[in-house]
């Protein structure tokens, strides 16, 4: 088994910003092996021609396998196979791959080396991230949790807590704010406490886009150096949906991601930026508006009740699988988790 790895989840569209990081990382850590999962064909052929012997693209088929994967198709929308597909890899790396991992969001930019925190992960068996919200924004919090899935760390002793990530994320990932579990990000506060996790309290690590002037308030010094406002220098900046396009970090991610569409000969530049712009727009005249609409005004109602509306969406929107394996990935749902995962 390898020592150490860094990996990160893509799909076609995303395969510009999974190269850049590549090529980001390649900077720092030559021979590092860095792990690809890919959740479609497109993305994997493309990917797999990098020629590098220390990087592995593998299929999230075989990360969670066919089964399991089916399921997932069958009832979570791209969005939210990519973020339970981040547990499933890690799980999957430290059975079978290396002895440590960084799961990182390929959205992510690298300003200098993180020795001190692949070191952690000998004594520790997790590292996670904050997301370091204001009080502020105790609401947001609330619904989505407290750290980020964007940066986190496991050993092969933590091989429990990435199969618990796993298996919650395989029982339960929606893009779904109304009942305070959001995605594969809330689940992580549960691990808060137990033995061996470490919180990273470097507040240069994972600044995010998002939140630049109401948190991080970062700037460049006289040296060249980019901070945060107390002075800690960035090391980890996380470019992802919100982040002002213009800004110089934000720039600097998206030559990296430029000089990666390159690399795989990609000729259509990502649409991740048009997607953020047109979500709104693509919702408010989708055939399934009508499941948004109801889903807002249920949202004061049970949890329940929200997730049948859900359940109707994904049967009636999904496009992967026809109805009838739609309909039995959610009612199959429960044999596969006592199938699976036998706690």
């Amino acid at each position: 088994m390898k020592n150490i790895c860094f990996a990160t989840v893509t799909s076609e569209g995303y395969d510009d910003q999974a190269a850049g990081l590549y090529l980001n990382l390649r900077n720092y850590y030559h021979d590092v092996n860095i792990v690809l999962c890919t959740l479609d064909g497109p993305s994997y052929l493309r990917l797999k021609k990098i020629n590098d012997n220390n990087l592995l693209c593998i299929n999230a088929a075989d990360v969670w396998g066919s089964t399991l994967w089916d399921n997932v198709r069958g009832r979570m929308n791209g969005f939210e196979r990519a973020v339970a597909t981040k547990a499933a890899l890690a799980h999957w790396v430290l059975s079978n791959f290396s002895t440590k991992v960084l799961v990182l969001d390929n959205d992510l930019l690298f300003l200098k080396p993180i020795d001190d925190l692949i070191d952690k992960l000998s004594k520790y068996v997790m590292l996670i991230t904050p997301i370091k919200r204001s009080l502020s924004g105790w609401k947001k919090t609330q619904k989505a949790g407290l750290f980020n899935s964007g940066f986190v760390g496991f050993s092969k002793e933590g091989i429990d807590y990435a199969y618990v990530w796993k298996k919650f994320c395989f029982n339960y990932t929606r893009e779904l704010f109304e009942d305070s579990l959001f995605v594969d990000q809330k689940y992580i506060d549960y691990f808060v406490g137990l033995k061996g996790v470490y919180i990273v309290e470097n507040t240069g690590i994972n600044v995010t886009g998002g939140q630049l002037r109401s948190i991080h308030m970062p700037y460049c010094d006289e040296k060249g150096i980019w901070r945060v406002k107390d002075g800690t220098e960035i090391r980890v900046f996380h470019s992802f949906d919100g982040t002002p396009k213009e800004f110089a970090l934000s720039v600097l991610k998206q030559k990296y991601d430029m000089e990666g569409a390159k690399l795989i000969n990609l000729k259509k530049p990502s649409n991740v930026i048009i997607e953020v712009r047109q979500r709104s727009f693509l919702r408010a005249f989708s055939a399934g508006r009508i499941f948004l609409k109801a889903r807002e005004l249920l949202s004061s109602l049970h949890v329940g009740v929200i997730h049948i509306i859900v359940n109707i969406e994904r049967l009636l929107m999904l496009k992967d699988m026809n109805i009838s394996k739609r309909l039995n990935a959610l009612i199959n749902k429960k044999d596969l988790m006592r199938q699976y995962f036998d706690d």
